[in-house]
């Protein structure tokens, strides 16, 4: 849902785990699912969620993987589980594994890298036209993905 606002907080977190954030004068709604899910017939038992996780609250010494009664709320949201995954068992924060893309097809050369980072600037001037608010929403979600400090997503999650 996206909304115009006019003030208040940068952010808030809704009741069962969503985050609205704001970004200027909108806000966008995402109100994620917090779960944490392990597809039982693709799952191969091989430990690898678990040993990867930053905060060590995924217990992978049970039957499947599973988040540790009373620490979900430890969780990062940097979703290595899931990026670490070897059969796509693992599907967390409404990230879906069949919904990332291939990195070893898509990884930029050095000199792409180098030119991308050299050439970003900021924008200080804005043009007075409307953007469709399905683009605002996939630019969001797409923001959501991107590193933060201590894989702490609080603002963009």
């Amino acid at each position: 849902m996206i909304s115009i606002i006019t003030e208040g907080p940068w952010f808030e977190l809704q009741p069962g785990g969503g985050i609205r954030f704001y970004f200027s004068h909108i806000a966008l709604d995402l109100g994620y699912e917090k779960s944490f899910k392990v597809d039982r017939a693709k799952c191969i038992h091989c430990g690898l969620c678990s040993a990867d996780c930053p905060t060590l609250i995924i217990d992978g010494k049970t039957e499947f993987p599973t988040i540790k009664e009373g620490k979900e709320d430890n969780c990062l949201k940097c979703q290595h589980c899931l990026a670490i995954c070897p059969t796509g068992a693992i599907s967390i924060w409404d990230k879906e594994p069949g919904n990332s893309l291939a990195v070893s097809d898509s990884i930029p050369k050095p000199l792409e890298m180098e030119r991308l980072i050299k050439t970003r600037r900021s924008i200080r001037k804005f043009k007075k036209e409307e953007i469709d608010k399905e683009l605002i929403h996939e630019l969001l979600t797409t923001a959501s993905y991107a590193p933060t400090a201590k894989n702490d997503s609080v603002i963009v999650s």
